[in-house]
């Protein structure tokens, strides 16, 4: 459990749909640039490094340069009014597309401190022609519309009151994961990358959000 007040009761687990609201410059749908085989999204994040301390020391890491980036999309919450405890697994309904026959989506749980520091807490990512099965895949339709489960995987984290919930969404994860060349070609040797356009949703009939399993206060 991060930032960890007292012992809550775990029994009931509730998925809390919460709505991240887009900041200022964001309106029903943001469309990001990604050429993902020369970008990285994450840097020094610690918490990849499962067995390594002496390498690179546990724990999250300041995502404020990330979140400068202009293939880097944010989702904030109001400041909240009160602690919230999230502990779970992490789910992102996204409702997206793209200009090709493949691409990545990415998305990252950020609790963000009343100084403006960002921690993160747990991401994940999907593979677009994965969609449906792992050992099917499938290439997308260019310019389609396709609705995306992503498992962000789990956390125990208290948000605490003063504190603001973000949501980091973008299409490449090197060097953690391999990258996409937005082709839709599985071969690995290939060197052909083209610039993916991507377009995410969140308007009332096509509502991307985030699913927090929130635990109520005893």
């Amino acid at each position: 459990m991060i930032n960890p007040s007292k012992t809550l009761a775990h029994a009931n687990r509730p998925g809390d749909r919460r709505t991240l609201n887009p900041e200022n410059r964001f309106h029903l749908i943001q469309q990001i640039n990604r050429l993902s085989s020369f970008t990285i999204e994450l840097i020094n994040e610690r918490h990849d490094n499962c067995c390594s301390p002496h390498i690179v020391p546990w724990g999250p890491y300041d995502q404020r340069d990330v979140e400068m980036r202009a293939d880097v999309l944010c989702y904030t919450s109001k400041v909240l009014e009160q602690d919230l405890e999230v502990t779970g697994p992490i789910r992102l309904v996204l409702h997206a597309e793209t200009d090709g026959a493949d691409t990545d989506w990415t998305a990252k749980l950020v609790d963000v401190w009343p100084s403006g520091y960002a921690m993160n807490l747990c991401d994940g990512i999907l593979r677009a022609r994965y969609r449906d099965s792992l050992t099917d895949p499938t290439p997308l339709e260019a310019g389609r519309t396709y609705r995306y489960e992503i498992d962000m995987a789990v956390t125990g984290n208290v948000f605490r009151r003063g504190h603001r919930i973000r949501l980091e969404g973008s299409s490449s994860y090197i060097p953690r994961f391999d990258r996409n060349l937005n082709t839709g070609l599985a071969d690995p040797k290939d060197r052909t990358v083209r610039v993916a356009r991507q377009t995410v949703w969140h308007s009332q009939t096509l509502a991307s959000h985030v699913i927090l399993p929130v635990i109520p206060s005893p």
